[in-house]
């Protein structure tokens, strides 16, 4: 777990360039391209947690341990392969376009703010399986914030470049959507 914490700053590290591009009104793929690539950094974090979970706690504790606690361990063994979709975060959409980039930073630092949180949790060497539900949740607003910038798009450009007379800009716009289609079916 030595080098989790280095993982983590490197995420809030990037949440906080996806701040600064949406506070610039960088173009919509181009930020979901990001949130995406973090969205893999948060992937590759749990993958990382749950080698080591596996590797030490689990293996220990189905060896040499009651049956009370191997129970206990595969009970949050289980917790952490279910999929809650009760959770999912719901993203309002805002009201007006002024309101829009406001509302998507207080969207980023809500998931900088939970980063750091499993940041002192990660420090502090408590519940691995905690912390990876809690990367989860934060992977869950991600793709709730993503969604949200993608119909914000599909409603404005999109519909912008279709409706022209212009072919190339149609073509562009739908080579664009078919990369953020397929970088989304990769994460999930």
């Amino acid at each position: 777990m030595s080098n989790l914490p280095r993982r983590l700053q490197t995420i809030v590290g990037h949440i906080r360039g996806v701040a600064r591009m949406t506070e610039a009104d960088a173009y919509c793929i181009t930020i979901m391209h990001q949130v995406q690539a973090v969205q893999r950094a948060i992937d590759a974090f749990n993958t990382a947690l749950l080698e080591a979970y596996l590797a030490d706690t689990v293996t220990s504790t189905i060896r040499d341990a009651p049956e009370k606690d191997r129970k206990q361990v595969i009970g949050e063994l289980l917790t952490v392969f279910q999929r809650n979709e009760e959770s999912k975060p719901v993203v309002p959409k805002a009201a007006t376009s002024e309101e829009r980039i406001p509302q998507r930073i207080a969207w980023l630092t809500e998931a900088e703010t939970r980063l750091r949180d499993v940041q002192q949790v990660v420090e502090a060497g408590e519940n691995r399986v905690r912390i990876m539900q809690e990367m989860r949740a934060i992977h869950q607003l991600l793709t709730a914030f993503n969604e949200r910038i993608l119909e914000d798009h599909l409603n404005g450009c999109v519909v912008t470049a279709i409706t022209s007379d212009h072919v190339i800009e149609r073509e562009r716009v739908i080579q664009e959507l078919l990369t953020v289609f397929d970088a989304t079916q990769r994460i999930q």
